[in-house]
């Protein structure tokens, strides 16, 4: 009787619900509106601060949601793994460090500039990017060259870093549209 009479008062006086928020730069009526408590925090100076304090030892920076909002700061060695706190204007922001990664993100993306040596393994390759989260350098083909893969630790050796190729439609570049006079 207890549980349904508190059900019932919760329920009467419900809070109320929180300004939309619209991100800024945005003009008016532009997207959907977010829910205030839905917002995430800017963790651009996070990142940055991150930056600064960890210096040559980034091997990734990125965002989790699950099972809450928090960053990730993965590092090459062995020391200060653990979990810090950061306040970013009225919010908390946890991060968690991860040690004993093998390559920071610098040394994969010197890896992704060596065009001749990948062109050589992967001639149809058309592109690549590096993932902070597992550390690899990802080289894309087309969609029909899944072969390809079957080069991703001949490539990684040469290389001397992680290499995952995988077969992706290429993104679609358009026109930018053009003001015409009327």
């Amino acid at each position: 009787m207890l549980l349904a009479a508190t059900s019932s008062v919760a329920s009467a006086e419900a809070p109320p619900r929180p300004e939309p928020a619209t991100p800024a730069g945005l003009p008016d009526g532009y997207g959907p509106a977010i829910p205030a408590h839905e917002m995430e925090p800017d963790t651009g100076p996070l990142a940055a601060a991150l930056h600064e304090r960890f210096r040559d030892r980034i091997a990734g920076i990125y965002i989790e949601r699950e099972p809450d909002f928090h960053v990730v700061v993965r590092l090459t060695g062995d020391r200060d793994a653990g979990t810090l706190r950061y306040q970013l204007g009225e919010d908390r922001a946890r991060v968690e460090v991860l040690t004993g990664a093998r390559h920071t993100v610098d040394q994969l993306r010197a890896a992704l500039e060596r065009r001749e040596t990948i062109a050589r393994f992967l001639p149809e390759g058309y592109g690549g990017y590096v993932d902070e989260r597992t550390g690899d350098l990802v080289l894309t083909v087309d969609i029909g060259n899944e072969a390809a893969t079957g080069r991703a630790a001949a490539l990684s050796e040469a290389l001397g870093v992680p290499v995952r190729v995988v077969a992706e439609e290429p993104a679609m570049v358009r026109p930018a549209p053009q003001q015409t006079e009327d």
